[in-house]
């Protein structure tokens, strides 16, 4: 076999993968189970997998400067193919599938494929469908996705903060999952491996008393904790009951208070942008590198704060 020779594990088209996340959780939207996903038959390679970037540039002499660094976002073009006799019929379920979560307030499509071994994601709205026609037994559709994030390789990467004030004990820990147990240790880091900011998702369950804060400081390469760079405060009289729940959620520029009725179970949600300390930030990013997050919200152990964010790659 010559090196040139492609293998069938080789091929990104095979890997292609649809399904459906829902925008203010992230959770993956599934029937029966199963994540929901729309059917065809074949498909093509796709266009615009990779990066683009534009740079602004200072000529020198010698040397060029980079003035500015602006990673873009390109538009995902493919074909889709559906044969047999009822292949119109399979084009109108793809169509309807697609309908039934074109809003980008509720849902956002994943396009996802692997290579080496690594799946890749993008969250996506589709922009246009346009049926081609017949050929024989063969009925095509050109279909064009709009990124609305960039390209990650893994799910939703996420860390919980909580307070056992009964043990007496703390625990040092980073764990890359969600993590139920152990106590707050002023130790919890985000690792941001891209070359751009990235935005945090923080849930805070109460009780938490005013002001409630949370905030970022650099981590250097030793371990050392720098000065806090970014903040996210509540004005004075804001705060949790153990029934209640803050969302911080730079993902969708949201702030917002859920409350659990303890008696019938009932859930209300209550936008909290405005009860915001605008002398600070709406929401937290981390930058390029070690950050940790520090909250004074985790006054008992009832308490805790979950951060999550997706690890961001070219």
């Amino acid at each position: 076999m010559s090196s040139g020779t492609i293998m069938i594990a080789d091929s990104v088209v095979d890997t292609i993968k649809f399904d459906v996340v829902k925008t203010e959780t992230d959770e993956v939207v599934k029937t029966n189970g199963a994540p929901v996903s729309p059917s065809f038959d074949f498909i093509s390679m796709p266009s615009g997998i990779g990066f683009k970037q534009n740079l602004e540039i200072v000529e020198g002499d010698t040397i060029d400067y980079v003035v500015q660094q602006v990673i873009k976002k390109k538009n995902i073009k493919l074909t889709l193919y559906w044969k047999g006799a009822k292949a119109y019929q399979k084009y109108q379920s793809f169509n309807n599938w697609v309908a039934m979560y074109i809003d980008v307030a509720k849902y956002h499509l994943r396009f996802s494929y692997e290579l080496g071994g690594v799946r890749r994601y993008v969250e996506v709205s589709a922009i246009d469908l346009s049926l081609e026609g017949r050929d024989g037994s063969i009925t095509s559709a050109v279909l064009t996705l709009q990124p609305l994030t960039l390209w990650y390789e893994e799910e939703t990467i996420s860390f919980m903060m909580v307070s056992d004030t009964s043990s007496g004990k703390i625990y040092d820990y980073k764990y890359p999952y969600n993590y139920g147990g152990g106590s707050y240790s002023d130790s919890n880091v985000v690792e941001n491996k891209f070359i751009k900011k990235m935005p945090l998702k923080i849930v805070i369950k109460g009780p938490a008393s005013s002001p409630i804060m949370v905030s970022i400081s650099k981590v250097d390469e030793n371990g050392n904790v720098g000065s806090e760079y970014s903040r996210v405060q509540f004005v004075s009289g804001f705060e949790l009951t153990s029934d209640q729940t803050l969302t911080i959620d730079a993902f969708n520029n949201r702030i917002y208070k859920t409350t659990k009725n303890p008696n019938t179970g009932i859930v209300t949600i209550d936008d909290a942008f405005n009860s915001v300390n605008k002398v600070y930030d709406s929401f937290l990013y981390a930058e390029p590198g070690s950050s940790k997050i520090v909250s004074n919200a985790l006054a008992t152990e009832n308490s805790s704060l979950t951060c999550s964010y997706k690890r961001y790659v070219l």
